[in-house]
Order: C-alpha cells, then structure tokens, then sequence
C-alpha cells in the first residue's frame, strides 16, 4: 500500500471525515461546488504547538486534485495523487485517488 500523503487526515481518522462530511458544511459546499463534492485535503499538526483550526479542502470531482510542492512558478505538483473521500453524489470520473 502507497504511503498517505502527511495530510491525509480525512483517510486516516474517521472522527475527521464525519466532521468534514457533516451536512452543514456539506450542503453549503453543494452550494459553491454542485452537487458533487469530494474532500481531499486534511491538515495533521506536526508541530509541538496545539493548533486551534481544522482544514479541509474540497473539489469538484472532474477536476484532478494534484498535491503542490512548490507555490512558486513555475509550479510543481507532487506524482502521487491525494485520497480523496466522496462527501456527496457520486464520482461518475474516477480521475482521482479515492
């Protein structure tokens, strides 16, 4: 099995996937992103200091989720592909990892 990327929280924790997946917060991003979304980014703490937030990041599942390595241009994405965990409709796609 692939190493989970390091903020891959949401594939690791089920306590991280309710909260992300939680209706509230799901159907506002049905809102913004249609009515199929998928989550592909939660942030772990690596740090020794307590961190107060949770972050999550969603997209549409057509759209390739790719991991940044560098923000600068011109930019570079990392080869393996994030989990990514369906929180509404379905992935009629499969172009990412889930």
């Amino acid at each position: 099995m692939e190493r989970l990327w390091f903020k891959s929280l949401h594939a690791r924790v089920p306590l991280f996937a309710e909260i992300a997946a939680h209706p509230a917060i799901v159907n506002r991003l049905r809102q913004l992103l249609g009515e199929d979304v998928m989550l592909w980014h939660g942030s772990q703490n690596r740090g020794s200091q307590t961190r107060m937030a949770m972050l999550a990041q969603y997209a549409r599942p057509n759209v390739r989720v790719a991991i940044p390595i560098s923000w600068d241009h011109p930019f570079r994405r990392h080869p393996s592909r994030p989990p990514c965990l369906m929180v509404s409709g379905t992935d009629r796609f499969s172009i990412n990892a889930t």
